[in-house]
């Protein structure tokens, strides 16, 4: 027979509930903070160490002169492809959030390190595509010194995007920014650097006033088809990775 203290010990022990987990978060990750801050610094080491050469190209993109490069093309190529990795990475980021967001099945089943990793990689592929086929085309069709110039434009404004996304995956990461307003922030910074772009593709290859419809055709196929096609791919991708892993 129990004693009356064991059973009003056993009566009166206190209970408790599982709690919900907490969702997984950037800015909790040791790993992924240690490489936006790497971004960060290493970014800004280049943007202060190629200060004049961007300056310069900054103001050839709205007013194109001659003039002799500033810098050996070792050391620019060398920045230029550190910041090209850099804005594959902050649109890997945005991405990842458009996952956890919307895409809960694939978010809850895959590593979010695998998920990262493959978005950056596809970002990486992408531009390296579009770099290729800007490159035949123009060879094909325009001449070398015009080919030079695209280049050199096209690359200030990949670089631009990734520079003023970087805040917004940084307000995503440590701010929980809402999706909505990532959405619009990022919507409105693209938009502006296609059209700076479209007005630069203008200024170099079609500046005679018939050739607004070879300046669209042009436009339209290795710039705005493409981003349809890496959509479809960064969202094919994902769910691959649940089917198969």
């Amino acid at each position: 027979r129990q004693s009356p203290w064991k059973l009003a010990r056993t009566e009166y022990r206190p209970t408790g509930i599982a709690g919900d987990p907490l969702p997984y978060r950037f800015r909790t990750d040791d790993y992924v903070t240690s490489a936006l801050l790497l971004c960060f610094f290493l970014g800004a080491w280049v943007v202060a160490r190629s200060f004049r050469f961007l300056r310069q190209e900054i103001k050839d993109f709205f007013y194109t002169r001659q003039r002799d490069n500033l810098f050996t093309p070792d050391a620019e190529l060398r920045g230029q492809f550190f910041l090209v990795f850099q804005t594959c990475f902050v649109l890997g980021v945005l991405f990842f959030d458009y996952t956890q967001e919307y895409m809960t099945s694939v978010f809850n089943q895959v590593s979010p390190y695998k998920l990262l990793a493959t978005d950056v990689a596809i970002f990486l592929l992408y531009y390296a595509t579009k770099l290729i086929g800007y490159t035949f085309v123009n060879w094909v069709f325009f001449t070398k010194e015009q080919s030079a110039r695209w280049f050199e434009s096209y690359m200030l404004n990949l670089l631009a995007l990734g520079t003023t996304l970087f805040p917004v995956a940084m307000l995503v990461v440590y701010f929980d920014l809402s999706f909505r307003a990532t959405t619009i922030a990022s919507l409105v910074i693209l938009v502006l650097i296609k059209v700076l772009l479209f007005y630069k593709c203008h200024a170099i290859f079609f500046p005679q006033r018939l050739g607004f419809l070879h300046l669209f055709l042009y436009f339209c196929t290795l710039e705005i088809l493409p981003m349809l096609v890496l959509w479809r791919a960064l969202v094919y991708a994902n769910n691959y990775l649940v089917i198969n892993f």
